[in-house]
């Protein structure tokens, strides 16, 4: 089969809205795929032979994609209703053109389509802001597994940090910090979904250096401001000198401390 049909049909089993109505978009098709007449008529008389049996695989495709992308939705899938949804999954696929770059793999496939979803003008803002949550996690979680690598062990062997010039931190690159409206774990904790009050809230998404998996946490700004600090400060004496006037030299080592105990990051010992 000719290279360029066969790249033709597999931009159009992917596109549900140009597969199902070919004839309808057969102009679009032939300008978007810059096909020429030959290949256009080779196209045609394809999809005339074979267009039930292309189109019940389109459809089998299209259900399997979506299943992969709630399989990687599971908050936005249990919170937003079904239908909904639904819905929005089919407007998203009909946004699409066959020049967009949509993304193969079902967990970056699934941040593209919460961008399209926290767009929409039908949801509530606490629904988009559990969508930008989840869509946060996908990103943490998807930049960590292209970002991999093998992360320190701590050496201190749990000994009392004495002198913070001696002891720097890490924490993985794939951290990041985002502000919402809502207290948003919480909200998914309750039993039934309420309206809940605003509440600023500031949430820190991490890859977890205990176990498997993306962790996150509520934390206040002088804990963020403090965690970026000591991202950036060569040991924790130098980032201690910036918040010498919050915190006490024991406090400030018991929350690097339980910030360790957690996974969010690793308290390293400097060797010289």
């Amino acid at each position: 089969m000719n290279s360029q049909i066969q790249q033709a049909l597999a931009k159009l089993i992917t596109n549900p809205k140009y597969c199902e109505n070919y004839f309808n978009f057969r102009n679009e098709i032939i300008a978007s795929l810059n096909l020429s007449a030959d290949v256009a008529d080779m196209l045609d008389s394809f999809y005339n032979e074979n267009k039930q049996k292309f189109q019940a695989s389109a459809r089998i495709l299209k259900k399997n994609r979506w299943d992969d992308i709630k399989a990687s939705l599971p908050i936005t899938a249990d919170y937003i209703h079904g239908d909904v949804l639904e819905k929005l999954w089919e407007n998203y696929l009909n946004a699409l053109n066959l020049d967009s770059n949509v993304p193969k793999n079902p967990l970056s496939e699934s941040i593209h389509f919460l961008n399209y979803v926290e767009d929409n003008n039908s949801l509530s803002l606490l629904d988009k802001q559990i969508i930008k949550y989840e869509k946060t996690r996908n990103e943490v979680t998807y930049q960590h597994h292209n970002d991999f690598n093998s992360y320190p062990q701590t050496i201190r062997h749990d000994e009392a940090i004495n002198c913070l010039e001696n002891f720097n931190v890490y924490i993985h690159n794939c951290f990041r910090i985002e502000q919402f409206s809502y207290n948003i774990p919480v909200i998914l904790k309750m039993s039934s979904k309420e309206i809940s009050a605003p509440d600023n809230t500031l949430i820190l998404f991490f890859k977890n250096l205990k176990k498997e998996g993306v962790g996150t946490i509520k934390i206040s700004y002088d804990v963020k401001n403090i965690l970026l600090q000591s991202v950036e400060s060569p040991n924790l004496s130098e980032a201690y000198k910036y918040f010498k006037n919050k915190l006490t030299v024991d406090e400030f080592k018991e929350l690097f401390q339980k910030l360790e105990q957690i996974g969010v990051l690793i308290i390293q010992y400097i060797e010289n």
